[in-house]
């Protein structure tokens, strides 16, 4: 199971939903959660591993949430915050969310179940549930704010951040997904950094 990266068609289409679980779903969701944990992230969507179903994987304060057929009922406050994505691997960028989230979803046995979310879970269920509807987090965030990290030892954090305008970011992805980027470009560096930087959502 490979994580899509920004440009793939897959990630740009309405996932359709669920109307039943067996255990393929399970197998999906426990390859997610693998998938997730691994990249480092937080949160991942089926679209970002080629499957257009509606099923979400998230983890946070070790709390994982499996959900199928997500839905946002209900949203209070606005917030804004940093986010990055693990299909566009060390861009980020401020996004404007919700406070508070209340969300409908199934259970992997097809129980209905209802989660409110505070702060950084309500930012990471808004952003996982935005990915079955074919958005990204470039589509909210500010562009002014888009920037690449960057490894660099001499911060105390061990990274730096780079301006990027979302036609970089666009191209260089592209290049990266198809495998033409020259191996000194920042996309490429970046996208098979190993470094402490921000988990991606």
């Amino acid at each position: 199971m490979n994580l899509l990266l920004y440009g793939n068609p897959i990630l740009r289409k309405r996932a359709r939903a669920l109307r039943r679980a067996d255990k393929s779903t399970s197998a999906l969701l426990d390859e997610m959660m693998q998938v997730m944990q691994e990249a480092p992230g937080v949160g991942l969507a089926a679209p970002q591993v080629g499957r257009p179903v509606r099923v979400v994987a998230v983890m946070v304060d070790d709390i994982d949430y499996r959900l199928i057929n997500p839905k946002i009922v209900r949203r209070a406050g606005r917030v804004e915050g940093t986010e990055g994505c693990l299909s566009l691997p060390t861009l980020y960028g401020t996004v404007e969310r919700p406070e508070c989230v209340t969300v409908r979803a199934l259970t992997e046995k097809m129980k209905p179940v209802t989660i409110r979310g505070e702060g950084f879970l309500a930012r990471v269920l808004a952003h996982e549930i935005d990915h079955l509807d074919g958005k990204l987090f470039i589509d909210r965030a500010d562009e002014e704010t888009l920037h690449w990290i960057v490894p660099d030892d001499d911060e105390e954090n061990g990274y730096r951040g780079v301006p990027a305008t979302l036609a970089e970011a666009t191209e260089r992805f592209e290049h990266l997904r198809k495998g033409t980027l020259a191996g000194d470009d920042v996309a490429h560096r970046l996208a098979h950094a190993d470094m402490p930087g921000p988990r991606g959502l």
